[in-house]
Order: C-alpha cells, then structure tokens, then sequence
C-alpha cells in the first residue's frame, strides 16, 4: 500500500539496495572476518557473497574498494586454524540462546574421541579460533571446547538453567 513488499519466508531475497558506504562496509567485513577466522566456518559463502556484490559496484566505487584493498595491511598472518563446520556453529548456536543441552562426539588434542553431554551458555572466540563453554554434567565442572574439534552435535530435549 506504502511502496513496500513483504516475502513470506522461505522465498528468495530480493536485491538489496545498498550505498556506497554500505557496500564497502559489507566488503571490508567479509574481507576482515575472513581474515580472522569468521567467516571460514561458512565456506565459501563469504567470497560468493563479495563476489556478487563487486559485480554491481559502480566503476568508481569498485575502483576505492580495489584501493582500500591495495593499501590495506593486516599485522597479523592469516589464520591457518581449521574452521568450524557451519552446521556444529549453527547447532551450537540455537543450543546456547535456548539454553538447550546438547551431544557431542569431541577428538581431544591427544586424538581421544569421546561423547559427552554438555550445557552450553557461550561461544567464544579466542586467538582466531572458536570455543564452547559448557558445563559438562558427568563432571559438574566448566569447560571449553574447541569447535573445529566437534565432529557431531544433537540438541537434547529440555532445558537447563
């Protein structure tokens, strides 16, 4: 009625309309997350994502975006640390803001693959690369886990506090 649009979800979206400022911040984010280990647990759907926004840069806001990228200089290499898998972040993720328990098959830094439960209440992440903190209930202690070390993950029912 107004000039605007709704999508029901499940559909596609449509072409976002974005400013100079704007295209350049999306940019440099994908470009700096990627650097850091962000980013890489998406694959490569950070560089498709730049990909396609280059493509419809205007020539003179594509060619400031090529200079910012020329000159720009990171003080650190670029992280090595294996990314983790999208899916355990995402799963994780939803575990933690639901306060929901979840299963995890973990490989120690020793190569010791165990199950364990745990209760997850944050995602850190720490020197590039990402952690779990949880209590472990068999335990009753607090811990951290490395993501990029979880090779499954379930949601368990319930809850906890």
């Amino acid at each position: 009625r107004y000039g605007g649009y709704r999508l029901a979800r499940g559909y596609r979206l449509p072409p976002l309309m974005l400013g100079d400022d704007e295209a350049l911040a999306v940019l440099l984010g994908l470009l700096a997350g990627g650097r850091s280990g962000l980013t890489a647990a998406l694959g490569p759907a950070g560089e498709t994502a730049a990909a396609k926004i280059r493509r419809v840069l205007p020539a003179r806001l594509a060619d400031r975006l090529r200079n910012v990228l020329d000159t720009v200089a990171f003080t650190a290499a670029p992280d090595q640390d294996p990314a983790p898998d999208a899916t355990v972040l995402l799963t994780v993720s939803d575990a933690v803001a639901g306060h929901r328990p979840i299963a995890i098959a973990y490989t120690d830094r020793g190569g010791v693959r165990t199950d364990r439960t745990l209760h997850p209440y944050a995602i850190v992440n720490h020197r590039d690369r990402w952690y779990i903190r949880a209590l472990d209930p068999a335990i009753g202690e607090e811990r951290s886990f490395r993501l990029d070390r979880i090779t499954g993950v379930r949601t368990l029912p319930g809850s906890f506090e």
